[in-house]
């Protein structure tokens, strides 16, 4: 199988730089932000000092003012309590003299009184929690009720897998990459999930003529565009799988990585976002060589398998999109994150970078937290294929997605513990709750040379833990 690689080094280079500027700008607009406010301090004290010697006696009147009223207001407050007191009382006094005989009245009577307590309890103490729950509720967003139904299965202790995975599997253009497809479906057969699958195709049927039957039981659906146009089309608000699996047509998910287990690590540990690794034992895959290395160029180093006994992967705050599983609320997240004003957006660089930022995972905080982000060391899967669009174009895409979150922080690459085999008690993580003005430098090794990676499949022998 060849692989075109001829321009493989010139895109990682661009892709880099953008990266390279975007954090630069975001420094410098941290640095400017924290002056100005240190500034506006010195100002506030002046003023706040001055305004002080020359209203000391206004200040005193008023607060003298303020006591009155307050002292006004306990004796009228004091007075009415008292008067609902007596009142009580005698409902009270009324409700005990009532003899043996009187029973159904005497229940009446009672019944009454509660009533009246009730109601006096009601409007004198329960006004602000009634706005309370007013504002709650509509406050109440899409997103807030598909993180309850997360919560929600992962304080009942199952994972679900009667319930199923929706599957999408974005921008199909080639029969090259309609065996890839084709593969991934017979492994997701021998998973015993159940599942609803959306494959999108970008080509026209004079242009690829492909049978249906080969995907079944996965529509077929022909969807011009590019990668996260068909992300974005995926009609999650007609399936109820509280579970979504993503596979790119160019990646091959290897036989050592199982659904059923993917469900319960995530659940386990509070994930959102989770994929099996690259074994570049298997295949070795050089970081940072420069093409015909490998057949995609490379690989970022913190996809690679790291293989370690006791735990099933590693928490982490960056994944680049291969094959992945999400929570539904994750996933609703990531397509709410979908600018669709710009088509070179759609390609979709970048927003590997920020999605842990925007949805959950990042070191820091997330804009939204839909959960966590890990790797599995005990999983595999193998990148097959590339090059099928334009990388000036992506590379522009990155730069106008970037610049319309001029402040939300970039993955740094970062590994932030190991993830708990399901049954066992996560540990604490220092990483997941550092500041967002930590998270803002990146090593070295974060922008450079991003990838598609890795080589030819070949057969996995690992058992999963």
């Amino acid at each position: 199988m060849k692989y075109n690689t001829s321009e493989n080094s010139d895109v990682w280079r661009g892709r880099q730089q953008v990266l390279e500027h975007h954090t630069a700008a975001q420094k410098q607009r941290r640095a400017q932000h924290s002056l100005g406010q240190q500034q506006h301090v010195v100002e506030v004290h002046h003023f706040s000092a001055q305004h002080g010697m020359l209203n000391g006696t206004t200040n005193e009147t008023l607060n003298s003012t303020t006591v009155k009223e307050t002292t006004d207001e306990t004796l009228d407050s004091t007075t009415v309590k008292e008067t609902a007191t007596e009142t009580l009382a005698k409902l009270n006094s009324t409700t005990v003299k009532e003899t043996p005989d009187e029973t159904l009245d005497s229940w009446i009577v009672k019944v009454t009184t509660n009533e009246t307590l009730a109601k006096l309890n009601s409007t004198t103490v329960t006004e602000t929690a009634d706005e309370s729950l007013d504002s709650t509720t509509v406050k109440e967003t899409t997103n807030e009720t598909l993180a309850k139904m997360d919560s929600s299965m992962t304080s009942s202790g199952g994972s679900d897998v009667e319930q199923g995975v929706a599957v999408v599997i974005p921008g199909l253009g080639s029969f090259e990459r309609a065996l890839s497809v084709e593969r991934n479906i017979q492994w997701l057969k021998t998973q015993n999930v159940p599942f609803e699958c959306w494959l999108y195709v970008y080509r026209t049927v004079e242009e690829l003529p492909l049978d249906e039957a080969r995907f079944a039981p996965c529509k077929m659906i022909r969807h011009p565009g590019y990668w996260l146009a068909h992300m974005k089309e995926m009609p999650l608000r007609e399936t109820t799988k509280p579970w979504v699996l993503h596979m790119e047509e160019s990646t091959e998910v290897q036989p050592d990585t199982n659904l059923t287990r993917i469900f319960e690590i995530m659940t386990a540990n509070g994930l959102g976002h989770a994929a099996p690794t690259f074994d570049t034992v298997r295949s070795p895959n050089p970081y940072g060589c420069d093409p015909p290395c490998g057949c995609c160029g490379s690989l970022y180093p913190i996809l690679a398998q790291q293989r370690k006994e006791g735990t099933p992967g590693r928490f982490v705050d960056f994944i680049e999109l291969h094959i992945d599983v999400f929570t539904r609320s994750y996933f609703s997240c990531f397509q709410d994150s979908i600018d669709t004003s710009d088509v070179n957006m759609l390609h979709g660089w970048g927003m590997d970078q920020l999605l842990p930022a925007l949805c959950g995972g990042a070191v820091g905080r997330s804009e939204i937290d839909a959960g966590r982000v890990g790797l599995l060391d005990h999983m595999t899967m193998e990148k097959v294929s590339h090059g099928s669009y334009s990388p000036w174009e992506a590379q522009q895409g990155m730069t106008a997605f970037l610049s319309r979150h001029p402040d939300t922080v970039i993955a740094s690459m970062t590994t932030m513990g190991d993830l708990v085999l399901p049954g066992e008690v996560a540990k604490p993580d220092v990483a997941h709750s550092a500041t967002v003005a930590e998270a803002v430098t990146l090593p070295a090794e974060a922008v450079t040379t991003p990838a598609e990676a890795i080589t030819t499949p070949a057969e996995a022998v690992t058992t999963p833990l």
